[in-house]
């Protein structure tokens, strides 16, 4: 099943900011109209929130990472279901006064909102920092996840448990180095590879074979590699 977390959290992204925005608008400039587009935003903010946290769930569960980027998710995890949270209180308050603004703690309502709009920026952050930084959802990260996953690392010589603390880009799996530090073809910061030991033989094969070429042929591996 593919992963449709990123499509659906735009929707909730665009929709409850819309809401509050056009809920503090209303309420400043005293138009009904205003108010009125808060509350529908806000009803379908409701229904794009629910399989939004539900996809993120599933996605965290089926997702090869590393221990870095689980962190993130537990942090990214937890502001998702606060948010949520966030959204059916106002939704259900709202729901109370048939879709009105509470004329009393009228203040109260606008401040959850505000509230929760910086607890789904502060999510936005932390989910965009598993992507640029840890690899999560990239394909060529995941497929050397992967193969960490698949083995122990039990019964590896001294050189391929070597690899397994390597550093690697996320989006160009070939600039792979000893230190953290950014790769110098898109600048991402390389994110450290754990339990490894197969993609680690892969390299040093391929070190090999580059050395045993003429200059010629591994100019010519080369460039293929780097297309």
């Amino acid at each position: 099943m593919p992963n449709i977390h990123p499509v659906l959290v735009h929707f909730t992204i665009a929709l409850f900011s819309a809401s509050v925005i056009f809920d503090i608008l209303g309420h400043i400039t005293k138009r009904e109209s205003l108010k009125s587009a808060g509350w529908w935003n806000l009803c379908f903010a409701t229904v794009a929130a629910i399989p939004t946290v539900i996809t993120g769930l599933v996605a965290k569960d089926s997702l090869p990472h590393t221990d870095e980027a689980h962190s993130l998710m537990e942090t990214h995890e937890t502001l998702g279901l606060i948010l949520l949270g966030t959204i059916i209180v106002l939704f259900v308050w709202r729901s109370f006064n048939r879709g009105s603004l509470p004329i009393r703690l009228t203040y109260l309502f606008l401040l959850l909102g505000v509230a929760g709009l910086g607890i789904m920026i502060t999510g936005g952050y932390y989910g965009g920092e598993m992507v640029y930084r840890c690899g999560v959802g990239v394909a060529p990260m995941m497929e050397q996840m992967m193969k960490g996953h698949q083995h122990s690392g039990e019964g590896h010589s001294d050189a391929e448990m070597e690899m397994m603390q390597k550093y690697v880009c996320p989006m160009h799996p070939e600039v792979v180095s000893d230190k953290p530090g950014d790769c110098p073809k898109c600048g991402m910061a390389l994110v450290k590879v754990s339990g490894h030991p197969d993609s680690g033989r892969s390299m040093m094969k391929e070190e090999q074979e580059d050395s045993a070429m003429p200059a010629e042929e591994a100019h010519e591996h080369q460039h293929d590699h780097d297309h």
